[in-house]
This record gives structure tokens, C-alpha cells and sequence, in this order.
């Protein structure tokens, strides 16, 4: 299972999906990367660029050509470098996915075990004929102390 993370430098903001398989998820990237805009605009912001004008936030600069003077000189213009507005990575979450698994059968099987613990408690604090054995009821505890066990959070 793999995750991708699209983070917007300018705002900060997130967004993403996941993919069960990594070249699920790049084609995913390579296909959004290809739908531009403009020549410069993607979905996601801005891809890297050159521009013939700066907000300041430019982290290079180069001197091209703009035209041929009367004298078929060219005249020369500066270009400003800006790197793109967003990082996209992709994140194999295998492992935390398989431990969501886990988590979600543990606690499915704490939530149906619990009236059986109850029952037989209250069996025994009242004398009643209990419907486990002592045996059954320990391995029932046994078996949910491993659940917990089991249980990771973040």
C-alpha cells in the first residue's frame, strides 16, 4: 500500500490518495504532472520555471536573448528561476496499513468477547452455574489479553 503526499509550499496544505501498488501511485503523479494548464501550471501549483519577472522569491537568475536590435545585436533579458509550489513523495504505508488491520480485528473481537467475560462474572458473584469452564473462560482472557496486545496506536 502505498500513499502519496502532495504538499502545497505556499499554504502548507496536504492532499494525497493511496494506491496498492507503487507504480499505481507514479502513474497516478505522471498523469496529473501531464495535464498542465499552461506550460508551468499543473493541478497541483506551479512546476519549475523561468519567468521574465520576480516577486523576489526567484532563487536564480540567467541572461537570454530577447530580440535583435537595429544593428542585429540581440538585446539581452534577465529570466528569474522559481522551484515549483509543491513536494510530492510517496510513502510505502504497508506496514501501517497491515497494523490498521490488525488494530480494527482486535478490537472487533475485544467488543464480541466482552458480555462473555461479563456473563461469567456475574455467574460466579451470584453462584450461578457458569456457561464457560474455568478453563474456557481463561483461555477467552488469555486470547483477549493478546488482542490488546496486539492493538497499536500511533
Amino acid at each position: 500500500m502505498y500513499k502519496v503526499n502532495v504538499v502545497n509550499n505556499i499554504n502548507g496544505k496536504t492532499f494525497g490518495t493511496t494506491f496498492e501498488t507503487e507504480q499505481e501511485a507514479n502513474d497516478w503523479i505522471n498523469s496529473v504532472m501531464s495535464n498542465k494548464y499552461t506550460e508551468h501550471l499543473c493541478p497541483w501549483g506551479n512546476l519549475d520555471r523561468w519567468l521574465d519577472e520576480t516577486d523576489g522569491s526567484h532563487i536564480n537568475t540567467r541572461e537570454v536573448e530577447d530580440y535583435l536590435d537595429e544593428n542585429e545585436q540581440p538585446v539581452m533579458k534577465t529570466q528569474y528561476f522559481f522551484v515549483q509550489d509543491f513536494n510530492v513523495e510517496v510513502v510505502d504505508i504497508t506496514e501501517q496499513h497491515n497494523q490498521q488491520l490488525v488494530n480494527e480485528q482486535s478490537l472487533k473481537f475485544l467488543s464480541e468477547t466482552d458480555y462473555r467475560v461479563l456473563r461469567h462474572v456475574g455467574q460466579k458473584a451470584l453462584g450461578l452455574e457458569t456457561s464457560m469452564t474455568e478453563q474456557e473462560y481463561l483461555d477467552l482472557e488469555q486470547a483477549r489479553q493478546e488482542a490488546r496486545e496486539s492493538i497499536v496506536n500511533d
